[in-house]
């Protein structure tokens, strides 16, 4: 027998091999379930072995096969739901990184340090801490969408489950695990123990080379980076915490926010592997800063022509209601428009009688036509 931890798909029987059930179906549905279990970041193995064989029997129906505790396919389950939380923690770091690489002009300590405090990182605008929009900021709905939603996809029906329950409000201790994994990378970037320039080589490589710091062990003598992973022995505190917190909103709360964040999962282009990309594709995360970058997209113009007007807003005028937050879904008023106008064509004034030799730069910074 193996040690826990060391099996691979290869060592399941040659009859679950034969196809792709436990990867797309068995595993999906495993997460969705873990996902909603009271202690997300404990589950005993008697509990386990009983909801393993539950999943296995509707997944592989012709197979006869009992699931014994310390067999492959306990352990191995144990093995991708440890695997499932510790990607929590990898992922927010790829999102907060990506964040900062896009906000450079802002010191990255001060950044994280600003959006920890007054947990201003989970809520939808964190230039207005609203109880009303708490873990619906960018960073949750993208990690809680990246990390689990997409682990889900594909998930089968259980019938001894309450499904509908698992789908919506059991997704509270999956919001929760998602704001404690976003704190822990805040705060080592806030305390310089994760540097943002160190990270940023390896993406350019098209793959995210993290390396967490390691402090003594006085007992061994080694050095170690056990204090820095995301654990249960050092976050299962503060994940208990949030999830009381979820558990006090209102009825349709979480649900409301699952959907939001399905919403921007189907949103979302890129690909997890990449922070080098060009500024028109720059992500929705990167407009929580001091200042906003503001969009608006005209549809249905008669000529299908596509403009897109971007410029830089203070919080000051977001906050007092003259425009709407960039995560708001109201329209621009009809001012607004116009004030967008006549800084195009003061613009294009200075940059044609001004600055001919950089026209071209200048109006692709405000003005793109498609």
């Amino acid at each position: 027998m193996k040690s826990h931890g060391a099996y691979r798909t290869s060592d399941l029987p040659p009859a679950m091999q034969a196809d792709q059930r436990w990867t797309k179906k068995f595993i999906p549905t495993i997460m969705m379930w873990a996902g909603s279990y009271d202690d997300i970041w404990s589950i005993p193995d008697d509990v386990l072995l009983h909801h393993v064989q539950l999943v296995f029997d509707v997944v592989y129906p012709e197979l006869k096969i009992v699931i014994v505790h310390g067999g492959v396919i306990h352990l191995l389950t144990a093995q991708r739901i440890s695997e499932w939380r510790s990607n929590f923690g990898s992922t927010g770091i790829v999102i907060i990184i990506d964040f900062l690489s896009h906000n450079a002009d802002c010191d990255s300590s001060t950044l994280a340090s600003s959006l920890l405090a007054n947990w201003a990182f989970l809520y939808e605008d964190p230039d207005n801490i609203n109880p009303l929009t708490a873990y619906r900021s960018p960073f949750i709905l993208q990690l809680y969408g990246r990390a689990h939603l997409n682990a889900i996809n594909g998930h089968v029906v259980i019938p001894s489950f309450d499904m509908q329950a698992l789908d919506t409000i059991g997704m509270s201790r999956v919001l929760a695990l998602s704001a404690a994994a976003l704190e822990r990378t805040l705060g080592m970037i806030a305390c310089k123990e994760l540097e943002v320039q160190d990270i940023l080589p390896s993406a350019s490589r098209g793959k995210f080379t993290i390396k967490l710091p390691k402090v003594l062990n006085k007992a061994t003598g080694k050095k170690t980076n056990a204090p820095f992973l995301f654990s249960a022995a050092r976050w299962s505190k503060a994940t208990n915490s949030y999830i009381k917190s979820i558990l006090s909103k209102p009825a349709g709360y979480v649900e409301a926010t699952a959907k939001m964040a399905r919403t921007a999962l189907q949103d979302d282009i890129e690909t997890l592997g990449s922070l080098i990309e060009d500024d028109k594709d720059e992500d929705e995360r990167a407009m929580i800063c001091k200042f906003y970058s503001l969009r608006f997209h005209p549809a249905n113009i008669t000529y299908h022509c596509r403009i897109c007007l971007q410029f830089v807003v203070p919080s000051s005028l977001l906050s007092c209601g003259i425009y709407p937050s960039p995560s708001s879904s109201m329209p621009l008023p009809f001012f607004a428009y116009l004030s967008f106008l006549g800084v195009y064509l003061i613009y294009t004034f200075y940059a044609f009688y001004v600055c001919a030799p950089f026209l071209m730069t200048g109006l692709c910074r405000f003005v793109c036509f498609f």
